[in-house]
């Protein structure tokens, strides 16, 4: 019913389509490739644009002809042609992008003189539910870490030019000017993403640009004509190095050895050694392998996808319909008759962009994206079960007894009980974004003028709903007679109940935005050109729960000057406020100026047979964050300890004075510097490269390092850390075209290295101590020298005093020389394990006759991995399980030499497990994340079947990683669903 009402909806609101016109543009490039989004303007000012379709055709009324247009787009400087036939071809000298600057700007990327990166999602060909995880190294300044890989829970976490707060680094994601979440979309909505890095560009949004941005455009209309695309893809996900556990005699054996290395008497005698091993008594001594048990080969996922863009000459239209579904990899997902216990996740969602001209001078742009997503799980989280795979040793108990009931123990749940035998859960999630632009141009004043005005709301809710219950398991213990044979005493503990129906409402959120702007754009000639703008900016954002409201409001300005073509100059500035800084000073001023000289448009290279563009930049300015909690500014009493009083001893919840307030509170400041130089080389190799240099202050830190307890209440947090940030950055690309052939090969590279001037970091009594003056995430770890022999090596050996230490425990170094191993002997090694230093991309591709073949590698370098996951990497401990990777690694009598792990233990040992270099991994990889096949059939094939245009396509992703780790995803150290191994195939119509 909801897809049916939704299909209904979309086709109610396209708009009619009025064909007829006969006059026709055709815009290409140099190598004859149309131009797609270009517009042509006539002369007369109070008409509106018409862009190109995918054809580079533009049609046009018939009164236009012989007179001047003008033709500008993404890639282009404008150019002026005369409609002087029924059909024109107008060649466009392409540079680069049209960069989009924030609140509407745009600028050609032959004018820009910010630090903006852009590319388009027909330059992304990736097979995903999320667009976020297509972004993996194509923005060069963008990192992009991987999360989770549940379908409904994989958002991937962006950096912006690395770090440079100790805070929140989250980056502002804006879709068509909004806050919104990029999940929400679908790659083939999208038009093109940007990320703005410096202050040039993020000065204007004041308190939220900090962190950089991220611009996402959606598509819109076309002049004429009806387009509609239809794509379908099925695609099967793997697990991507699903971990390998000790079966039940590796755990067995381990056991023993663990125990007998602790001094302890061994758990399994020889005869339970020789059940397990034989299999004899596979109730005490079972062989469960508890991931095959839960974890089945492969998921599978389905995406439709149905567009239509077109218009008449006043109404332009793009709407889409797409629908995602995904099964996840639970095995035993139908063993309870009553439900599923499988992951499943669908969504269903509509958008309709539509642009109205009301008059020639009068526009409307209305953007809808309405969304209903749903997903299942079993009732125990997801994350919880994955963890007791691991931890849950092959001989721990049964999956279920002789009985019946699930096994178990007092130690620890069945993972299969709880995995299918707890109930089930939905998680439902409905969204409007919706949206409105009018814009009126007032050129009949003065030209170039015009004002325009937004409104957006935005309302996300969730639901929980579900049906639980609880299961009885059943505890077995056997003492074995003389004769070998083994009496089982059988002990229930829990209850089986009925499902019980339980809801709650998640989260909620109402975002409104308000937007009121005027400009002023204007050329004269090819000697000046000036676009300015003044504007206000107000957002609300509501969510549940107490201070979770923020609001801002800020004006801005903008002004973009260029003399000659050649010299180009930016400033930008906001005065912004926001309502969790203190009453009556919640107002910041945030100014930006950025040059540009563009030497191509020289003499002394305009005739240059290697250099056809050369550009050189530079950027200064200030931007801020108020990512920080409510009431700082304030003064509070809090609950506090209880005051017991009466003869029966009855207590009242006291009240007491909270921490100080921060008088003095103030947003984070970013200070950012950025020189850039943008060229293009023998007519096929673009090349952009930055340097950048950021010092943020007021970073909020605690103080309680820095200031005595003697004061007798808690101190606040001020904004008294500051942090510097530089780097370099790089962007290239090579295409050419060789008869039928034609090959690409491109790619991103970042450097950021950061350094921590101030973090109230407190006395330290050696300098090698200090976090300050170092990289935030910083690994600080003991210095491994080895492992112990023997007593005798322990007795002349100093103290280590983590905890008692014997043969096969780590031995560490004595930086300080005070003859004990603790706290104090902790050094740097290695990188951040925040964020790597190095991230890159790169991608190659090829094309002949319609084959054609996509590569898109991504990597990181100067990482360091902490191997800290309980049982894969710290095994047996709180009887927890070990991996086949630890054991062929670890410390014995007989392999003391090549051994990369301590010895097997039951006991806590806090000395093996102190973070230290036996336990940081080099976290440097280089994944192939993409790689497509696709042929797109002849045309005299396509028109046979009534289309325009017919793609088919195979795609891999995650196909294999180049890393240290080897046993695991060196993205997804930690115990949770697995990293995925995706193959699709699919075909996209175009009619």
């Amino acid at each position: 019913m909801i897809r049916r009402t939704y299909i209904f909806l979309l086709l109610s609101i396209l708009p009619g389509i009025s064909l007829g016109q006969d006059l026709k543009l055709r815009v290409v490039d140099q190598e004859n490739k149309p131009l797609f989004g270009y517009a042509v303007s006539p002369q007369n000012r109070y008409r509106q644009d018409v862009l190109t379709d995918e054809n580079g055709i533009a049609v046009l009324d018939n009164s236009l002809r012989g007179l001047p247009v003008e033709v500008s787009g993404y890639n282009t400087k404008h150019k002026t042609v005369v409609l002087d036939g029924d059909f024109t071809t107008v060649v466009m000298d392409v540079t680069s992008e049209v960069v989009p600057l924030g609140y509407g700007n745009t600028v050609r990327e032959g004018e820009r003189t910010s630090a903006v990166s852009t590319v388009s999602c027909d330059d992304i060909e990736r097979s995903v539910n999320n667009p976020a995880n297509a972004l993996y190294g194509k923005l060069a300044g963008l990192y992009v870490m991987q999360n989770e890989t549940a379908a409904w829970n994989n958002d991937p976490t962006f950096f912006i030019r690395g770090l440079a707060t100790l805070n929140n680094t989250t980056p502002l994601i804006l879709v068509d000017g909004f806050e919104r979440p990029l999940r929400s979309l679908s790659l083939e909505e999208i038009e093109s993403v940007s990320v703005l890095k410096d202050a040039a560009s993020l000065a204007i949004y004041g308190m939220r640009g900090a962190n950089g941005i991220i611009l996402v455009t959606t598509k819109r209309g076309l002049s004429q004509g009806m387009h509609a695309k239809v794509s379908y893809q099925f695609g099967v996900d793997t697990p991507f190095r699903l971990p390998e556990m000790a079966d039940a005699n590796q755990y067995a054996a381990a056991m023993n050895e663990a125990l007998y290395y602790d001094g302890l008497r061994r758990r399994y005698s020889e005869a339970d050694l020789n059940d397990i091993r034989t299999g004899a008594n596979p109730e005490m001594f079972p062989n469960v392998n508890w991931w095959d048990e839960a974890v089945r080969s492969a998921g599978y996922n389905h995406e439709l996808i149905a567009s239509f863009r077109g218009g008449s000459k006043s109404v332009r239209y793009y709407s889409q319909l797409t629908y995602n579904g995904s099964d996840g990899l639970i095995k035993p997902a139908d063993m309870d008759p009553d439900y599923s216990s499988q992951m499943e996740w669908d969504r269903l969602s509509v958008r309709t962009n539509l642009d109205v001209d009301f008059t020639p001078t009068t526009r409307l742009k209305v953007n809808v994206l309405g969304q209903i997503e749903q997903h299942h799980r079993p009732t125990t989280a997801y994350n919880t079960i994955f963890q007791q795979l691991y931890d849950t040793p092959a001989l721990a108990f049964p999956i279920k007894t002789s009985t019946g009931k699930w096994g178990g123990d007092n130690l620890r749940n069945n993972p299969i009980g709880d995995l299918v035998g707890k109930g089930y859960t939905d998680g439902i999630d409905r969204a409007l974004y919706a949206d409105m632009r009018l814009t009126q141009n007032l050129s009949m004043l003065t030209e170039g003028l015009s004002v325009e005005g937004a409104l957006a709301f935005d309302n996300r809710a969730s639901f929980w709903e579900g049906q639980s219950k609880t299961y009885a398991s059943e505890v077995l213990q056997g003492t074995r007679n003389p004769d070998g044979t083994m009496n089982i005493a059988r002990t229930t503990i829990g209850a089986d109940s009925p499902l019980t129906y339980s809801s709650s409402v998640g989260a909620v959120v109402m975002i409104t935005t308000v937007d009121a702007i005027v400009r002023y754009n204007r050329d004269w000639g090819n000697r000046h050109t000036l676009k300015a703008m003044a504007g206000y900016h107000m957002e609300g954002s509501i969510k549940k729960d107490r201070n979770n409201t923020y609001r801002r409001q800020s004006v801005v300005a903008s002004a973009h000057y260029g003399y000659m073509n050649r010299y180009f100059f930016d400033v930008a500035m906001s005065y912004a406020g926001s309502s969790v800084m203190p009453q009556g000073d919640k107002y910041r001023f945030f100014p930006a100026v950025s040059a540009a000289w563009v030497l191509s448009n020289e003499n002394f290279l305009k005739n240059s047979k290697v250099v056809d563009y050369l550009k050189l930049r530079a950027s200064w300015g200030i931007t801020g964050s108020d990512l920080m909690s409510y009431g700082l500014s304030r003064q509070y009493y809090v609950g506090g300890n209880s005051y017991w009083f009466g003869s029966g001893n009855a207590s009242a919840e006291g009240w007491t004075e909270g921490a100080l307030a921060n008088y003095d509170l103030t947003c984070e400041t970013a200070y950012k510097a950025n020189v850039g130089i943008d060229m293009q080389l023998f007519k096929g190799l673009d090349l952009s490269m930055d340097a950048f240099y950021e010092d943020r202050q007021n970073i909020l830190c605690s103080t309680e390092n820095v200031y005595s307890s003697i004061l007798g209440v808690a101190m606040s947090n001020r904004n008294e850390g500051h942090v510097r940030n530089r780097g370099v950055e790089a962007a290239l690309n090579w295409h050419q075209t060789i008869g039928d052939w034609s090959y690409m090969i491109g790619g991103t590279f970042t450097f950021a290295r950061n350094e921590i001037v101030n973090m109230n970091e407190g006395y330290q009594p050696y300098d090698y101590l200090c976090q300050t003056g170092g990289r935030i995430g910083q690994f600080f770890g003991l210095q491994a020298v080895g492992f112990f022999r023997d007593m005798q090596d322990v007795e002349n050996s100093v103290e280590h005093t983590f905890s008692q230490v014997r043969p096969g425990d780590v031995k560490y170094k004595d930086l300080n020389d005070d003859k004990k191993i603790d706290a104090y002997d902790r050094i740097a090694m290695g990188y951040s394990t925040t964020l790597p230093e190095i991230y890159y991309g790169f991608t190659v591709g090829a094309q002949w006759r319609g084959i054609g073949i996509r590569a898109d590698f991504q990597g990181v370098a100067n990482y360091t991995l902490l191997k800290s996951m309980t049982s894969y990497y710290q095994p047996l401990r709180n009887n927890k399980n070990v991996s086949t990777h630890y054991l062929a690694n670890r410390w014995t009598a007989a392999n003391m030499e090549n051994a990369l792990y301590p010895r097997l233990s039951t006991l806590d040992n806090q000395n093996n497990y102190q973070n230290s270099s036996i336990w940081q991994e080099n976290g440097a990889f280089l994944k192939l994340r993409n790689l497509e096949i696709s042929w797109t059939l002849p045309k005299r094939w396509s028109n046979a079947i009534r289309t325009s245009s017919v793609r088919i396509f195979a795609r891999g992703s995650n196909l294999f990683s180049l890393d240290n780790v080897k046993s695991l995803d060196p993205e997804m150290l930690k115990a949770t669903y697995p990293s995925l191994r995706s193959y699709h195939i699919g075909v996209n119509l175009t009619f």
